[in-house]
This record gives C-alpha cells, structure tokens and sequence, in this order.
C-alpha cells in the first residue's frame, strides 16, 4: 500500500506511517520521518507541555504511566536498557549522585526485596568474576599501601567484629568506615585503627569517599 505524505508530499510505502485508527486507511497523515523531525525540532515545547500536564494532573500521569507499563512491560524494560547504554557516561554519574542523595529508598528497597537483590547480585557476580577480581585486588592494594608498619592488626579485626556482632544485635546493617578515605581525588587515608569508626551503613554510604574532617 502506498500513501502520499502530507508534510513532503512523497510517495511511500505504508510501513512509513504509524498507526492512526481515526483514518479510513488506517496510518496517519505524516510519515515517521517527519513526524520524527518535528517532534525533533518541538522538543523543548512538548516537553514543556508534558511537563505542564504532569504538575497539573500528578496522579493521572502516574496512574496511565503506571498502565502502559503494566501493559507493556518487556518493551519498557528493553528501552530503558537501550537507554542506559546509550547514555552510559550520564547514566552511572546520575544513579551515583541519586544513591548518595536518596540512600534511604535503596537500603529500604533492599530489606523489602530481600531475596530479589541477593539473586540478582548473585547472578552478577557470576557473570562479572573478572571484574570483581579486578575490584579486590585494587583495594586489597590501596589497604596493604596505607597500613603502615606501626598499626595495631587486632585492633583493627577487632573493629571489624564489633561491626558485624552491632549488625546483628541491632538488626540495623552497620559499616567499618575510613574517616579519612583510603582513595580519594584529594586525599588518601591510612589502614588503621585511628582512622576507623563504626556507623550506619546509610550514613556510610551517604558519606562515601566525598566527606571528611578538616576536608579542604
């Protein structure tokens, strides 16, 4: 079937035209090329209308926003994959920067998926050995570098199992944190136990490498 597009007036076959139940012939007016380019030129104003109608209407957004992914579930998840690698640069600096603003939802989103996150680090792990490897090896490295020779080494394990005994005690997961960082851009730490504190695995990781006393 070919059909005349209204916008460059060509002649295509219609697998160029989407959809449009409205019309006799059943596509719409314009090809996807030039609805492409038009949405392409009018993003900003879209976006802004979206935006307008999201802030107006928050629960119906959500809620019709909520149905096409319930209804669509496979394409959704496979366009945001698409998404993520295309973009990866943004996409790790932005769930880096929301992970440390929002620590809150992932440690609650754990402990109310339990089961879920243990597997999917489980499958992970499995399918990235080399770089997990990669990631011990660079940080046994940076410990064994800032341990100087005068530590105390059972002060230290010492440390690390009244962290896991206040974890357990508690029910609250707790992290033996490097008050200085031990990597840094601007500073690095020592391995021992004056630099070593125990604290809530949210403010540890809300505190990362980015934090310390006296930082410049």
């Amino acid at each position: 079937m070919l059909k005349i597009c209204r916008k460059c007036l060509v002649e295509k076959d219609g697998i160029n035209f989407s959809r449009c139940s409205a019309n006799k012939d059943g596509l719409q007016y314009q090809c996807k090329e030039c609805k492409s380019a038009y949405k392409k030129e009018n993003r900003e104003a879209t976006n802004l209308i979206a935006k307008r109608g999201r802030e107006k209407n928050p629960e119906k957004h959500r809620a019709a926003t909520k149905k096409w992914f319930d209804a669509n579930k496979q394409r959704a998840l496979q366009k945001r994959k698409i998404y993520y690698y295309e973009n990866l640069d943004y996409s790790r600096r932005y769930s880096i920067e929301y992970k440390a603003k929002n620590p809150d939802y992932y440690v609650s989103y754990r402990n109310k998926n339990i089961e879920r996150e243990t597997a999917r680090v489980k499958r992970w792990a499995q399918a990235n050995k080399h770089r997990l490897n990669a990631s011990y090896a660079r940080r046994r490295f940076a410990k064994s570098r800032s341990t100087p020779l005068w530590a105390n080494k059972e002060a230290i394990i010492d440390i690390y199992k009244k962290s896991r005994e206040l974890s357990q005690a508690t029910g609250v997961e707790h992290h033996v944190d490097h008050i200085v960082p031990l990597q840094s851009d601007v500073v690095c730490g020592l391995h021992c136990e004056a630099n070593l504190q125990i604290i809530d695995a949210k403010e540890n990781i809300r505190k990362n490498n980015r934090w310390w006393p006296d930082m410049p």
